[in-house]
């Protein structure tokens, strides 16, 4: 082989080998850690110059990508020069001879030198630039320095061409950037990020709920009107006292009349302040007002009023403007964050293994959601006619369930075991995993 054909090998080596680093600075700085080069720039003159190349991305790409078509071109035109020049070396004096030979090696030199450049020049590189993003920025930095001054007279033309053309393009890609991010793709991004070890699950989980709080309206998640302990604004409060009621609650609802005329509420703990210094007590004068909202404000909305009036129960009225229920500030905390305790609270387990194997205990006021998805239930089952496993069960009977009542699902044999006249108190479950069609 002669010293021209080594020649044209070197060549060709090196424009591949400088392909290879300006397809990795391309992903590189495509992906560019902006945080990690800004602080490193602080005291690294190569993150600095990386840092400013980041920011100018625009003109970063277009040196980037002139150059690397650049070396390319000629990488390939070298592998046609040395086509011929080893025709050269061969010897051969036969014209028609000399010119298939020519062609051939062209050809099988072209095709050698696209797979070459396919896998050194771009994949090889993107894949390392892609997971080292920032040692490349910075080894790259200052060769994107150079050849931004070197390829000026080039490149700038270049880049002012490509922003007139492309404009048109980019407004309507910004307005779609612009647009709002649905909630399916924040909740793919959390199950992503959650994927990849970024965040644990309790955090991940607390992602969702503050996804899922600004949809959730005040029906949802209020005490329905049936749970309500109030009192009769008629009512001596000393008897109630006397009497040994206890008030399981911290704030109670008054009512005049029925609980759909709820005027108010008092504070337990003011009561009681009150009792201890041997006050007078009447309702009327621990009396404190209660907002009202309708059943399907969403609770974001009802949280900023309970801050904008100080209060931290609501009033639910439906929509003839009877009580539907009561909301407090931590039933609405506890969407964010799960079930709050305080010391007065009796701890309440929705569902419950029993001794035996595959059997649960279940409450009736379980959310109907958890249920499905603890037992791995089809969640296509699921109508909003209910919210409870109570409400499930009478819609699947078509009728007020009684105590021994049965519903036989494929995955689950529910077994009523306490009724009250129109709800399911609690249930006995017996679980079925593998079965998927009911026996």
């Amino acid at each position: 082989m002669s010293f021209a054909s080594i020649a044209y090998i070197i060549v060709i080596t090196i424009l591949i080998v400088f392909s290879g680093i300006f397809s990795a600075s391309d992903m590189a700085y495509s992906v560019a850690p902006l945080r990690q080069l800004k602080k490193a720039s602080e005291t690294s003159k190569g993150a600095r110059l990386a840092y400013g190349n980041a920011k100018n991305y625009d003109k970063t790409i277009t040196v980037l990508l002139f150059s690397n078509s650049l070396v390319n071109v000629i990488a390939s035109s070298l592998g046609a020069l040395l086509a011929i020049q080893i025709v050269r070396d061969i010897g051969i004096t036969d014209t028609q001879e000399i010119t298939a030979m020519e062609g051939t090696l062209s050809t099988i030199i072209s095709m050698a030198m696209l797979l070459i450049i396919l896998t050194f020049g771009e994949i090889m590189p993107k894949a390392f630039a892609k997971v080292h993003s920032y040692g490349v920025c910075v080894f790259s930095a200052p060769i994107i320095k150079v050849l931004s001054v070197l390829l000026f007279p080039f490149v700038r033309p270049s880049e002012l061409f490509g922003t007139l053309v492309t404009s048109p393009f980019v407004k309507k890609f910004e307005e779609v950037e612009d647009a709002p991010v649905k909630d399916e793709e924040l909740s793919e991004m959390f199950e992503a990020i959650e994927d990849e070890g970024i965040i644990d699950e309790e955090n991940a989980d607390l992602l969702q709920s503050a996804l899922e709080f600004k949809d959730t309206t005040a029906f949802e998640i209020m005490t329905p009107r049936m749970k309500i302990e109030g009192i009769s604004l008629d009512e001596d409060i000393m008897k109630i006292v006397k009497s040994g009621k206890k008030f399981n609650h911290s704030r109670i609802p008054v009512y005049q009349g029925s609980l759909d005329n709820i005027v108010g509420y008092i504070q337990t703990k003011s009561l009681y302040k009150s009792l201890l210094l041997e006050k007078k007590v009447s309702i009327t004068s621990l009396l404190l007002p209660i907002i009202a909202v309708p059943m399907t404000m969403e609770i974001s909305s009802i949280l900023e009023l309970m801050q904008e009036k100080h209060r931290h129960i609501a009033v639910v009225k439906d929509e003839f403007g009877g009580t539907d229920g009561i909301l407090t500030l931590e039933d609405i905390l506890e969407e964010l964050v799960g079930e709050l305790w305080d010391e007065n609270d009796t701890v309440k387990i929705d569902i419950q293994r029993l001794n035996k194997r595959n059997q649960y205990r279940v409450l009736g006021s379980t959310d109907i959601e958890t249920f499905f998805e603890t037992f791995h239930m089809d969640e296509e089952e699921i109508e909003d006619d209910y919210e409870t496993l109570s409400g499930f069960i009478n819609d699947y009977l078509g009728r007020f369930a009684v105590v021994g009542d049965k519903v036989n699902l494929p995955r689950v044999e529910i077994i009523v075991t306490k009724a009250s006249p129109y709800t399911v108190e609690e249930a006995k479950v017996i679980y079925h995993p593998r079965r998927k069609k009911v026996s």
